[in-house]
């Protein structure tokens, strides 16, 4: 029986592990997904759901952190009761999400293993069922279970706690340190916007009494249609649906793609950065008598007027066109941030905290 209880806590630390790390990789990713649930629960449940908005990053880079302390503490085997009572908390509350995203079809991806896997929300909930069913398998064994506070696992915990935070903080100050997002560096949009396989069409026709599934419609009239189906969904779809810009009344998109862009993203006005806009500035000037074949133009959800007043507030001297916020957030994590274009490909990304400088930027080019 104790061999079964090690392999059965190695799983679920081993998962608790690579699930929070993909995830403290990007908490503002996992904030994004709180907000949607708060929004749900606010309008199904309670309007204090609201409240919670504001909070989503910190509660992200809490849950997020958790979730890799608790695995680190059941793979070392430290004080199995309170890491277990903890760990079934947690798992009953991700088992509540999915259950509720897949049954209500209300958030379709629940972000359990960030933008690094996707999970249909059925098979994050049955994800979650099983791990909960392992969880309870080993709290079930509570009083037998060791309380073992050995001084050395405390200090691997405090080192892995410090360090788990630490990543986090540095992907919200700098970006993180793995991009797995279709905008990352390296990637082309516009080939990111095809499918990348042809979609296979099944068919379910009827004929003389039986079903059959056809991979081409057919043309003998004496079939009965009864439904489709594409074979290959998560291959043929493209891996960027909804990327499309524009000033308000012509559609940009195509024209981001020309050449090589230096795009601001300004995702909203949500603080005053009178000395970041500043220091932009100076760098777009040095930019135009430098490398003048790279044109600087700003990317924003923010409405016209409120645009346009902030624009000539900070002499921001860059055309400005419309994208919707969500692909903004996906495009770069930071707010403002910086992107590099040439040609449709990204040649650089930078969070407003690391704003280039033109030597950088020339650098990103070649």
């Amino acid at each position: 029986m104790n061999w079964i209880n090690q392999v059965v806590r190695w799983i679920l630390g081993a998962i608790f592990v690579f699930s929070g790390l993909v995830k403290i990789n990007d908490p503002l990713g996992t904030a994004i997904k709180l907000e949607e649930y708060f929004e749900v629960f606010a309008t199904d449940f309670t309007s204090l759901f609201h409240y919670f908005v504001p909070f989503s990053v910190p509660f992200s880079l809490l849950f997020c952190a958790s979730e890799v302390i608790l695995g680190v503490a059941l793979l070392i085997n430290f004080r199995q009761r309170i890491v277990l009572l903890f760990t079934l908390i947690l798992i009953i509350f991700f088992t509540f999400l999915t259950f509720y995203s897949a049954y209500f079809n209300k958030v379709t991806d629940c972000g359990c293993f960030g933008d690094f896997i996707k999970l249909q929300p059925w098979t994050s909930f049955y994800k979650d069922i099983t791990l909960l069913a392992l969880t309870v398998f080993l709290f079930a064994q509570f009083r037998n279970l060791e309380n073992d506070k050995n001084p050395l696992k405390s200090g691997v915990l405090m080192f892995v706690s410090v360090l788990t935070i630490g990543i986090g903080l540095y992907a919200l100050l700098f970006l993180p340190i793995f991009d797995f997002l279709p905008y990352q560096i390296g990637k082309n949009i516009p080939e990111q916007m095809k499918p990348a396989v042809p979609c296979q069409t099944l068919y379910t026709m009827e004929k003389d009494g039986k079903t059959v599934e056809l991979d081409q419609y057919p043309t003998d009239t004496t079939y009965r249609y009864i439904s489709a189906r594409i074979a290959n969904e998560s291959d043929c779809k493209a891996k960027i649906t909804d990327y499309y810009v524009s000033n308000g009344d012509e559609d940009f998109t195509h024209e981001s793609f020309m050449g090589a862009k230096f795009i601001i993203v300004i995702q909203k006005l949500d603080k005053p950065r009178t000395e970041l806009y500043k220091e932009l500035n100076e760098t777009l000037k040095k930019l135009e008598k430098e490398i003048p074949d790279v044109k600087p133009v700003v990317f924003t959800a923010e409405d016209r007027a409120t645009f346009e007043t902030f624009r000539h507030e900070n002499q921001l001297a860059a055309p400005f066109y419309f994208a919707d916020g969500t692909v903004l957030k996906a495009v770069v994590r930071s707010n403002p941030g910086f992107l590099l274009l040439k040609n449709g490909t990204v040649r650089g990304k930078w969070h407003h905290n690391l704003m280039p400088n033109v030597d950088e930027i020339k650098k990103a080019l070649e």
